[in-house]
């Protein structure tokens, strides 16, 4: 726990962030979550130095191509409600999903299944619900998971998170987001009205007019 602890201290400095994975940590990182999936405070330590290693544009490809993917949504399951470790994971999802390719690779990887139940275990959260509208916002930039994501019943949850934290600007900008891609569908348009999303994109811009 001491070593992850370094890990996540010296992956602030961008150069290490490429050092580290030079080095060879993301195999050794891959094994420690096999073998102490069930230990939060592992799990939480690996989980924020994988967050910061995936700020690196080169690091977000790495990262999955190790088979990361299936072992954060292992721990994802697996520390369904622990606040950090979900917080810790969208936050890698996100950054994750800001390259193309991993668009589909987290969707294939069954990811929003997971997504959709850590946003109702965690629905007063303000962090946990920014980073996985974030998530949802850069996944709905591909057209198949545009439909994908509607399919799986988000907009009652994306509805349920925008009215519960209508004061909060970054979750309300985070869906709004989500929303935006979401509405690029033809399907969509019509999904998100009749879900009744007019009248609380009428109270979150009387909240957030300034």
């Amino acid at each position: 726990c001491r070593i992850c602890g370094i890990l996540w201290n010296l992956s602030f400095n961008d150069r290490n962030k490429e050092l580290i994975v030079e080095e060879g940590f993301l195999p050794i990182i891959k094994q420690s979550m096999i073998i102490h999936i069930n230990i939060n405070n592992i799990q939480d330590s690996i989980c924020c130095t994988l967050y910061n290693l995936s700020i690196n544009d080169r690091n977000k490809g790495l990262i999955v191509e190790q088979g990361l993917l299936s072992i954060l949504k292992q721990s994802m399951i697996t520390h369904i409600n622990n606040n950090d470790i979900q917080y810790s994971i969208c936050c890698i999802l996100w950054k994750l999903s800001r390259k193309d390719r991993n668009l589909e690779l987290i969707v294939e990887e069954g990811f929003l299944l997971i997504i959709k139940q850590s946003m109702i275990i965690h629905i007063n959260n303000n962090d946990i619900q920014h980073s996985i509208c974030g998530t949802l916002g850069n996944l709905s930039a591909n057209d198949r998971n545009q439909e994908l994501i509607v399919e799986q019943g988000f907009l009652s949850l994306i509805k349920q998170s925008m009215i519960t934290h209508i004061n909060n600007n970054d979750v309300q900008n985070s869906i709004c987001g989500t929303l935006w891609n979401l509405s690029f569908n033809n399907r969509n348009k019509v999904l998100i009205v009749e879900k009744g999303f007019l009248l609380i994109y009428e109270q979150s811009m009387i909240t957030h007019i300034n």
